[in-house]
């Protein structure tokens, strides 16, 4: 069998053993190697005879049969016998989350590389020893050319002989057909009902070899097709990292035949939707002081979220920086926030109706470096400001879109985060899109309005 050993800093983190593939080379002894944040991390792979001198410490053991749509199954096409030892003590994590997110990323990333298993997908597998057993059968699927409520499936490779096949067609997850039937070669699967998933296992006498859960095929993908038009890439001051911003234009793409839509599948999607919008994890970070350069990761993948027409900001001190290196953080925020060209940005900040004006000029002293760079690149970032004298305090990032509204509460004005204990906290989406009606309908209306610019 294969060992696979994966190691962070000299310290072993994961290890897989892959039985069968008896054509590896004996005597062959594999070390990659690669530098990701905070250190390296290294593979050292080689083929063993058996688990029996193999020394692993574990405080569980856990067995079974994975699917080869399981998230645990390293391989693309083969099912799969696997044993986990089970490590309790994570020492990746600190509090029920991982420590540092971005090496974790890494770490998982080089591990998919070389060996097919996804960390990020199974991440409290970090610090087991896990055991794989392919099954050695792989079938190809596919919908019938006569008629599509049929499947045709192929048999590539079998090592078992006869086999038994259990089809569950579902439709919306309920289960409108079964069918069980004894398989030697290629078979066609038929019904007359209407579905959209389906369930296979194949069994080789009282042994499952092969299964599927939840197979779909797409008569009709819509694509929103986005083509990066223009970029520019600047250096931030106060950060020590750069950014590009990025201009696209998107258009909208049917592959294959349109599928007529009904009642009872849009009934089921907006149910999906409701579903996830109450059980899907909301993002939550809390920075700590000397975080600034991770408090720009953080906006800058929020405003480079696809998919969005108007991104706005509610900051009563956005356009404030009397703090160390103020000036240098406003401008790394300008540029942050820019990210996306195609975004519309709204910022709403505090002000007073005697000095606003005096104060924004000096403000855009501060970023017109920025801006004339840009307008050299025939690049104008969309930025509108909006100075209220109505008191606000919280502050708040919204993305709005046609498919709706995705809201953050900032624990800190932009201008000083990595200089407080301050959080980022995702908003249910009821919740944001009830924050976001009221500070539109009670701070952005006329009387209340003493400034409207946008960048020049």
């Amino acid at each position: 069998m294969i060992k696979q050993q994966f190691f962070y800093n000299e310290n072993e983190i994961l290890r897989l053993y892959h039985k069968g593939f008896d054509d590896y080379p004996k005597n062959r002894m594999l070390e990659q190697k690669e530098d990701i944040t905070g250190g390296s991390v290294i593979l050292r792979e080689g083929w063993i005879d058996n688990l029996e001198s193999e020394v692993i410490s574990y405080d569980h053991k856990v067995s079974g049969f994975l699917p080869s749509n399981d998230d645990k199954n390293p391989y693309m096409t083969y099912c799969c016998d696997y044993t986990e030892f089970i490590t309790m003590h994570k020492k990746f994590l600190e509090d029920g989350r991982i420590q540092n997110p971005k090496t974790f990323r890494e770490i998982s990333d080089f591990i998919k590389k070389w060996s097919g298993f996804d960390l990020k997908k199974v991440p409290f597998s970090y610090h087991n020893v896990l055991v794989f057993a392919p099954t050695e059968i792989y079938i190809e699927m596919k919908l019938s050319k006569e008629n599509d409520q049929d499947i045709n499936l192929k048999i590539i490779e079998n090592k078992h002989g006869d086999l038994t096949c259990i089809a569950k067609f579902k439709q919306n997850n309920i289960i409108v057909d079964s069918k069980v039937m004894a398989v030697s070669g290629d078979i066609q699967i038929e019904t007359d009902k209407t579905w959209n998933s389906m369930d296979l296992e194949f069994f080789a006498k009282d042994r499952l070899v092969y299964a599927y859960y939840d197979l779909s095929f797409m008569k009709s993908i819509h694509i929103d097709m986005a083509m990066t038009t223009k970029q520019v890439k600047m250096s931030l001051q106060h950060a020590k990292k750069s950014i590009t911003l990025e201009q696209s234009v998107s258009e909208p793409i049917i592959v294959g035949e349109r599928v007529n839509s009904n009642d009872l599948n849009s009934y089921y999607y907006q149910e999906q939707l409701l579903k996830r919008s109450l059980t899907i994890g909301k993002r939550f970070e809390f920075l700590t002081k000397g975080q600034y350069e991770y408090a720009i990761e953080i906006f800058e993948s929020i405003a480079s979220t696809r998919g969005y027409q108007e991104m706005w900001i509610f900051d009563p001190y956005f356009i404030t920086y009397n703090i160390s290196g103020g000036m240098a953080r406003i401008d790394d925020i300008i540029k942050v926030l820019a990210k996306n060209l195609n975004l519309k940005k709204k910022i709403v900040f505090e002000g007073k109706k005697e000095d606003v004006q005096d104060k924004f000029i000096e403000f855009q002293k501060a970023i017109q470096n920025t801006v004339t760079y840009l307008k050299k690149r025939d690049v104008t970032p969309d930025f509108e400001f909006i100075g209220t004298d109505e008191h606000f305090h919280d502050r708040f990032i919204f993305l709005k879109g046609e498919s709706g509204l995705k809201a953050f509460q900032l624990g800190t004005s932009f201008n000083s985060f990595g200089d407080n204990y301050s959080t980022i906290i995702e908003l249910d989406s009821f919740d944001g899109k009830k924050v976001f009606q009221t500070l539109i309908s009670d701070i952005i209306i006329p009387e209340h309005i003493i400034l409207q610019k946008g960048l020049s």
